[in-house]
C-alpha cells in the first residue's frame, strides 16, 4: 500500500515532466498504453502504478523507473556535466549569472521548439 505522501510525490513528478514535454497527462496515458481513466483513478488514490507500467509511463516522460520512483536524489543524482555546469554558474558575479540565465533560457526555448517540432512530424 501507498503511503499518501509517497503517492503525492510520484505524480508530482509526473506531472511536472510532462509539463516540460508540454504533454497534457492524457498524451502520455495513450503513449504507454495504459488507459486515462486508469492513471486518474491512480492518481486520485495516490497510489503508484503497478511494475508492469511503470517502465513504459517512465519511458513517455524520458526518465528511468528509479527517477519517477524518486530514488534518485540530490546532486550525486545528476550527470556529471549537470554536477560541473552548477559549479560554473555558482562562481559567476551576477552580471555574469545574468547574461548565463539569458543564454540557458534561449537554449531551453530551442530545445521545447525542437521536441515540438519532432512531434509533429511524427
Amino acid at each position: 500500500m501507498d503511503t499518501p505522501t509517497k503517492g503525492k510525490e510520484f505524480w508530482d513528478r509526473v506531472y511536472a515532466r510532462a509539463l516540460v514535454y508540454r504533454l497534457s497527462i492524457k498524451q502520455v496515458a495513450e503513449t504507454c498504453g495504459i488507459s486515462y481513466q486508469v492513471m486518474l483513478n491512480w492518481k486520485s488514490k495516490g497510489r503508484l502504478p503497478s511494475s508492469e507500467h511503470l517502465p513504459a509511463l517512465a519511458a513517455a516522460l524520458g526518465m528511468s523507473v528509479d527517477e519517477i520512483l524518486g530514488c534518485l536524489h540530490g546532486p550525486a543524482a545528476y550527470p556529471d556535466e549537470v554536477r560541473n555546469l552548477a559549479d560554473k554558474l555558482c562562481s559567476l558575479t551576477p552580471e555574469e549569472f545574468a547574461y548565463a540565465k539569458i543564454a540557458i533560457e534561449g537554449i531551453w526555448q530551442k530545445h521545447c521548439t525542437d521536441i515540438e517540432n519532432q512531434r509533429g512530424n511524427s
